[in-house]
């Protein structure tokens, strides 16, 4: 089902969770109209959204779906861009949910969950992920099965393996990796162009995407948003970054806030730039500590009933 909604806002409900195997078909997606109970979706941030709704072994959830796209500059380093990749705007066709288009392949964006970080290269190859510390992250090499679908079937594979459609937005690619994780965002990728020197791709700091939780009980929540997909387009330079999180529909949910600690970011009007530091870190320490979603699909910090960091609250408004 989907609803359109103003502001790049739009609610896609699954008939069931998409588990991706080679065997098995995309879910089905049947139009609706948002329904009273629902919540209320707030995008404070500049980026496209989507709001799907997912069945499977974890329960009955939502699951927020985002995307951040950037340019490559000469060192690396990545600029977002204003005007980047948008979602899908319409129920997908079900026989074209893994054709390349503009905003990328629709599977990718209505599979309600992924379980770590898939990467898409058009141009070039990925050679090593690290982490801030310098931690290599294991690569897994995705194979395409000839259907428009990539997966991972070497030694470690899991039970099970999540395909990606080979898209990096409208080009269709022949070679992709996941990680065995999510990726950080202090993370440093570097990529082997198709001729040139290599490069080494940083995001700017800080920039974490997430989401404030607010329940009918009162209960105000953040919980982390994941990188499942990242596409390279070394040819056009840009890098979008697909951004996930998961949460049960019950215990009821009032409104989900979409929010974001971003480069330049200023304090309120009605708060102190030392009270702004406070929150900010506040906020980014208490994210820091989720644990990932690794066998069920819900976050586990998408708990009503855990006590966030008070100072991410205190008298300022959030």
């Amino acid at each position: 089902m989907i609803t359109g909604i103003r502001s790049c806002l739009l609610t896609l409900a699954l008939s069931a969770c998409a588990t991706p195997t080679q065997k098995q078909s995309p879910p089905a997606v049947e139009q609706r109209f948002a329904a009273p109970a629902d919540p209320q979706v707030v995008n404070l941030t500049p980026f496209p959204v989507l709001l799907l709704t997912g069945d499977d072994a974890a329960g009955h959830y939502y699951s927020l779906v985002a995307k951040a796209t950037f340019s490559i500059r000469e060192n690396g380093a990545l600029q977002l861009l204003g005007d980047g990749e948008r979602v899908i705007d319409r129920g997908p066709d079900p026989s074209k949910e893994r054709d390349c288009e503009i905003s990328g392949a629709a599977i990718n964006q209505i599979t309600t969950w992924f379980p770590y970080t898939g990467v898409l290269i058009e141009g070039g190859k990925l050679e090593e992920v690290k982490t801030s510390s310098g931690k290599k992250m294991p690569l897994r090499a995705l194979t395409d099965d000839g259907s428009g679908a990539m997966q991972y079937r070497g030694p470690q594979a899991r039970t099970p393996e999540y395909y990606y459609a080979p898209c990096v937005g409208a080009h269709h690619v022949s070679t992709g990796w996941r990680l065995d994780d999510y990726l950080p965002s202090n993370a440093r990728i570097r990529i082997k162009p198709a001729s040139g020197a290599p490069l080494e791709l940083t995001l700017p700091q800080p920039f974490v995407p997430f989401v404030l939780l607010r329940y009918v009980s009162g209960a105000m929540i953040p919980a982390p948003m994941r990188v499942v997909l990242a596409t390279v387009d070394l040819p056009q330079r840009r890098v979008v970054l697909q951004y996930q999180s998961t949460f049960a529909t019950m215990p009821a949910l009032r409104k989900i806030e979409f929010r974001g600690i971003f480069p330049g970011a200023k304090p309120a009007s009605d708060e102190t730039a030392e009270r702004y530091e406070q929150r900010k870190q506040a906020t980014l320490d208490d994210l820091a500590q989720c644990a990932p979603p690794r066998v069920l699909a819900i976050e586990p910090c998408a708990n009503p009933s855990r006590i966030p960091n008070p100072a991410i609250f205190g008298q300022a408004r959030f």
